[in-house]
């Protein structure tokens, strides 16, 4: 079915030049749901032809003679939002119809209000919120809204600026919501963002048939420990569940990944299972690894990458162990790393089983280089966004200070490392706060103490603070004087002993 023919002949022209004579997969299993105006989860990592897929739909809906913006695009970084930017304005055929984009650092953004005269806007949630916190941006006329990989956009840090962008969206819109893989916190913000959407993956709608989805990479022995950190450095999971056959590979594991500069938490027996099942619920655990067997939970679906590394040693368990991570909402994503002697038994257990098996590949240098150079720049764009203008003005000395050290003998591999201690740190800060430590760890240090015959006064407002005494100690504490009783004469004693 050529989805194509629902739009005007401009439009379609347009996408032939961009290189969509006809549409894709991806653009046939997403166009009519978009057209009907329902709110869409969609579970994919294609991104061929999806920008297109709900860029022709928006731009048949643009009423140009509102001069409000009707249409918003959120993405996580700035390369993606202009790399859509792009693909809009070779789509767009119609000069009447405005576009601007709003990413970037508040020098390169307009400080124009955006109110009127604009119809579609594409920028990153952090800096779209400084824009209507300047109410230099009204969103109230808002059509369709668009979160392209709001997976990505949760592990980066921005679910709050993305909570509190939707609070000042008119509500009668149409919500396209793009995700890699879910978890109860991605489940949670989308709920916040639309309540009630359709659910839908591609290629393969597990949300349809049921049955669980599994992508598998094939990897000798001896190159699983590389494959599985670059696969983590490309993916940048919300949270990762890292399952093993047996205790003593966690404990070996542990090692490893405390020497690639990653901090785990690990479950090897029943103690303290709970609690730590419940911290990554949270969003405050990114990585965790355990034995098949001990990560048997049902809040192991807090995840959102559940990575095994070897078929379990019960193999009769296999399906079981895929399906308790399938949730019919938003599933973790499965992913198998394997030796490949062992694919024909996988083959055979996922037939036994029902599950769906799709191949993963390792990824390349260049798309690693690409994905990290992405992140680094829209966490630095996030951190120095709000940056006050007299401290921004002098960051154009440092451009030679950047340029000597790449000259300089070892200057590259010192870039590389601050860039790798900046991006561990980032991986390694929770995506929400810590109830425990807003909390004191020593409820009375800091106190000012206050004990009687010291000339020390309490604080106004607070009461004195008695300190506890410990078992054995003397009481500092002056005793009171009693009153002393007068002493019996002679006589008295005399006559009350006769």
């Amino acid at each position: 079915m050529d989805v194509f023919n629902k739009f005007n002949s401009s439009l379609t022209n347009a996408a032939s030049e961009i290189g969509f004579e006809t549409p894709n997969d991806l653009q046939t299993a997403i166009i009519p749901p978009i057209l009907e105006e329902k709110d869409l989860v969609i579970y994919t990592n294609v991104e061929e032809g999806r920008s297109i897929a709900y860029l022709m739909p928006i731009l048949e809906k643009i009423d140009p003679e509102i001069s409000y913006v009707q249409a918003l695009i959120l993405t996580p970084s700035s390369e993606s939002a202009q790399r859509i930017h792009q693909d809009l304005e070779q789509l767009n055929t119609r000069p009447e119809i405005q576009v601007a984009g709003i990413y970037g650092l508040q020098e390169s953004i307009s400080s124009e209000p955006w109110n009127k005269g604009v119809h579609i806007i594409i920028g990153t949630p952090s800096s779209i919120q400084i824009q209507i916190s300047k109410r230099a941006l009204d969103l109230y006329h808002i059509q369709v809204l668009v979160v392209e990989k709001i997976d990505e956009l949760i592990s980066c840090g921005m679910a709050p600026d993305l909570e509190k962008l939707v609070g000042n969206v008119s509500d009668a819109r149409q919500n396209i919501i793009f995700t890699e893989s879910g978890s109860k916190l991605v489940h949670k913000t989308i709920n916040h963002i639309s309540p009630d959407p359709d659910f839908l993956a591609f290629p393969v709608n597990f949300f349809d048939t049921g049955n669980p989805h599994v992508e598998y990479l094939l990897a000798e022995k001896a190159e699983k420990e590389q494959f599985l950190f670059d696969f983590l450095e490309a993916e940048n999971p919300i949270s990762a569940l890292i399952l093993f056959s047996s205790q003593s590979d966690v404990k070996e594991w542990i090692n490893r990944f405390n020497r690639f500069g990653y901090r785990v938490s690990f479950i090897v027996r029943e103690a303290g299972k709970e609690r730590l099942l419940a911290r990554a619920e949270k969003g405050q655990t990114r990585f965790m690894i355990a034995t098949d067997i001990a990560a048997r939970h049902d809040k192991a679906l807090a995840f959102s990458h559940r990575i095994i590394m070897d078929l379990p040693s019960d193999q009769s368990q296999f399906g079981e162990m895929i399906k308790w991570s399938h949730e019919p909402a938003m599933p973790p994503r499965n992913i198998v790393i394997l030796d490949p002697v062992k694919m024909p038994v996988l083959q055979r257990l996922a037939k036994e089983s029902g599950v769906t098996l799709q191949e993963f590949y390792r990824p390349s240098e260049e798309f690693l280089a690409i994905k990290l150079a992405e992140r680094i720049h829209s966490l630095l764009e996030q951190r120095y966004r709000s940056m006050p203008e007299s401290m921004a003005q002098n960051h154009y000395r440092y451009f030679p200070v950047v340029e000597h050290l790449l000259q300089a003998e070892d200057g590259g591999r010192l870039l590389g490392l601050l860039a790798r201690e900046f991006l561990q740190r980032a991986v390694h800060h929770p995506l929400t706060p810590d109830s425990r430590s807003s909390k004191p760890r020593h409820g009375n240090r800091g106190k000012r103490r206050y004990q009687s015959g010291t000339g020390q006064k309490p604080r106004r407002g607070r009461p004195p603070h008695k300190r506890s005494r410990k078992p054995g100690e003397p009481s500092t504490q002056q005793p009171s004087k009693k009153e002393e009783k007068p002493k019996p004469s002679i006589l008295s004693r005399l006559f009350k002993k006769s």
